[in-house]
C-alpha cells in the first residue's frame, strides 16, 4: 500500500476525520454549519466525506473507469464497503492489489478534499482524477497489468 494512503485510511477506520458534522458539534461558533463545504448540499458525515458527496461520488466513478471497471468500485456502497470493511459487497475479501489501489485513490481524494477546503478552491472533477492518475501512475499501471494477466 502506498505510504500516502496509510494515515487517511487509518483516520477513516477509526472515525477520526474532522468532517463538518463532527466539527460543528464540537464547536458551533467556529464551524457555523455542518453542511459540506465541497457540494453545499448535505451535512458532511463520514460517509458523505468519503463517498456520498456528489463530487466524491463522481471521483469514484472516474477511478472506476480509469481502472477498467473493477467490481469493488462499482457503486458508492461498494466503495464504502471496501474502505470500511476491506471486503466486497458479497462479503468476499478484497485482494491485496484491490486494497492497494483503493488506498491510492482514497489518499488522492483526501489530499484534494483538504486542498479545496483549506485553499478555498472549488472542487474540479478533472483536477481530482488527474491528481490520482499523476500521483499513482506506477500503482495504476501495475494494477491494470495484473488484472489483464489474471483475466
Amino acid at each position: 500500500m502506498s505510504a500516502k494512503a496509510f494515515t487517511p485510511w487509518w483516520r477513516l477506520l477509526y472515525n477520526s476525520i474532522g468532517h463538518r458534522t463532527k466539527l460543528h458539534r464540537w464547536s458551533s461558533t467556529h464551524f457555523d454549519t455542518p453542511v459540506c463545504g465541497i457540494c453545499s448540499r448535505e451535512n458532511e458525515s463520514l460517509y458523505h466525506f468519503s463517498v456520498g458527496c456528489i463530487r466524491k461520488s463522481n471521483f469514484w466513478m472516474d477511478v472506476y473507469t480509469a481502472l477498467d471497471k473493477p467490481e469493488f468500485l462499482s457503486s458508492e456502497m461498494a466503495v464504502w464497503t471496501a474502505l470500511t470493511s476491506l471486503s466486497q459487497l458479497d462479503n468476499s475479501h478484497c485482494s491485496p492489489e484491490d486494497l492497494a489501489i483503493l488506498g491510492c485513490a482514497f489518499s488522492s481524494l483526501w489530499k484534494y478534499h483538504w486542498r479545496s477546503v483549506i485553499d478555498h478552491i472549488a472542487w474540479s472533477r478533472p483536477a481530482a482524477i488527474n491528481m490520482f492518475k499523476n500521483e499513482h501512475q506506477i500503482h495504476i499501471q501495475k494494477y491494470l497489468e495484473a488484472n489483464v494477466t489474471s483475466a
